[in-house]
């Protein structure tokens, strides 16, 4: 999201945001693509995508349905976050060992998808399945189980619930080796600009 002096027909205090497009990590000839637009209606990323078929990695922002012809991987690091902002202060209290054991299953995830690097897409899809589908059968079941008496409005509550509702897409990744596990890579693309928040009237955030 941005704030933009001096655009024509706008005022300055206008909000306009920064889309980023990116081709994924094994890229030989890497893109990062980045299209300013006076707002953030999934419309933009319909038209942009208009002729794609296959995968994306977003975030679970409700404005990628309207893009027609995709299959969504979100980002198991959002999902993180939510559990890690759920953590109380005094981390040695007993509410501290829920968020922690759910940060402990997606650490055990990464730290998998760290040693498949290595692999051609074919192998890393078929070890995916061999060591982290049992890992996310783990998660799922414990969350299903302990998300139970969580008062929904709460932190925990929050986490559980965006991790429910999200499950499909954050399944996806294990559809093919060519995708990832997290929207890492274009979070980092888009970090330059988020450095400029310091600059006047400019802001900029990753959606």
């Amino acid at each position: 999201m941005s704030k933009t002096l001096n655009e024509s027909g706008r005022k300055n205090t206008t909000d306009s945001y920064m889309w980023v497009y990116s081709s994924i990590k094994s890229c030989e000839q890497p893109i990062r693509l980045f299209e300013y637009q006076p707002g953030r209606s999934g419309k933009y990323p319909q038209e942009f995508l208009k002729d794609y078929t296959g995968f994306i990695h977003t975030d679970a922002y409700k404005g990628y349905e309207k893009v027609s012809g995709i299959t969504r991987c979100l980002c198991w690091s959002h999902l993180r976050r939510y559990f890690v902002d759920a953590l109380p202060k005094d981390i040695n209290s007993l509410e501290a060992t829920i968020p922690s054991q759910a940060i402990g299953y997606i650490n055990k995830l990464f730290e998998i998808e760290k040693k498949l690097e290595i692999l051609s897409p074919e192998g890393r899809k078929e070890q995916r399945l061999i060591q982290e589908k049992s890992v996310l059968d783990a998660f799922w079941s414990w969350s299903e189980t302990t998300a139970t008496g969580i008062l929904p409005k709460s932190k925990l509550g929050q986490a559980f619930q965006y991790a429910a509702n999200q499950k499909e897409g954050l399944m996806n990744y294990l559809l093919d080796g060519n995708c990832s596990i997290s929207n890492n890579l274009a979070e980092n693309s888009i970090r330059p600009f988020t450095i400029g928040r310091n600059y006047v009237f400019n802001k900029v955030m990753c959606f």
